[in-house]
C-alpha cells in the first residue's frame, strides 16, 4: 500500500515538470511574438518618417476635370500608388462644407462616376502597380460624372498607404 503514493507522488513531479516546460514554450512564443510585432510597427513608423509628399499644380481643365502633381519628397518609395487616397474639400464660409473621396480607376474611360487616374508619371511600372521613387512625381487627374465641386476654393489632400498625408489650398 505504501508502494502505491510513491507511485502517485512521482507521476505528479512529471506532469507538474511537464506543466512547467508547457508554460515556459508557450511564455516564450509570447514573447517572440511581441518582439516581432514591435520590429514591425518601429519599422513602420520609421518608413513613415522618411516618406513625404508634396502637391503643386492644381488646375482645373474643364467642367469635368481638375489635374495636379504628386511628388515623392522623401527618402523612400511608395512601392503602389494606386493605394494613394485622394480627397477634395470644397470650402464655403471658412470650412469645409464637405468632403469628395475619389477612388482609383485605370484610366479617363472608367465606369466610376467620380475618380482618379495617373495621367502621367516619372517612375518605375511594376506588373499592375506603379512605384514613385524617391525625387519621382506624377501627375493625377480628378474625373467628376457631373462636374467638378462647384465651389472655387478648398483643400486637396492626399494620403500614401503607410498614412502620410500631403494637403493643398486650391483656388480656381
Amino acid at each position: 500500500m505504501g508502494f502505491g503514493s510513491i507511485v502517485a507522488t512521482g507521476i505528479t513531479v512529471i506532469i507538474l515538470i511537464a506543466a512547467g516546460y508547457i508554460i515556459l514554450a508557450g511564455l516564450a512564443y509570447c514573447v517572440d511574438s511581441a518582439n516581432a510585432a514591435q520590429a514591425a510597427v518601429r519599422a513602420s513608423a520609421e518608413e513613415r518618417m522618411h516618406t513625404s509628399l508634396t502637391l503643386s499644380g492644381f488646375e482645373q481643365l474643364d467642367d469635368h476635370s481638375l489635374q495636379f502633381n504628386v511628388t515623392n519628397t522623401g527618402d523612400t518609395e511608395i512601392d503602389d500608388v494606386t493605394q494613394l487616397d485622394v480627397l477634395i474639400k470644397p470650402v464655403s464660409l471658412g470650412a469645409a462644407d464637405r468632403c469628395i473621396y475619389l477612388p482609383f480607376a485605370d484610366d479617363a474611360g472608367h465606369e466610376v462616376p467620380d475618380h482618379w487616374y495617373i495621367a502621367g508619371q516619372v517612375g518605375t511600372a511594376v506588373g499592375d502597380t506603379f512605384q514613385l521613387e524617391t525625387g519621382g512625381s506624377m501627375t493625377v487627374r480628378c474625373e467628376f460624372a457631373d462636374r467638378v465641386p462647384d465651389r472655387p476654393v478648398g483643400y486637396l489632400e492626399v494620403a500614401a498607404p503607410d498614412g502620410v498625408q500631403a494637403y493643398l489650398s486650391y483656388q480656381y
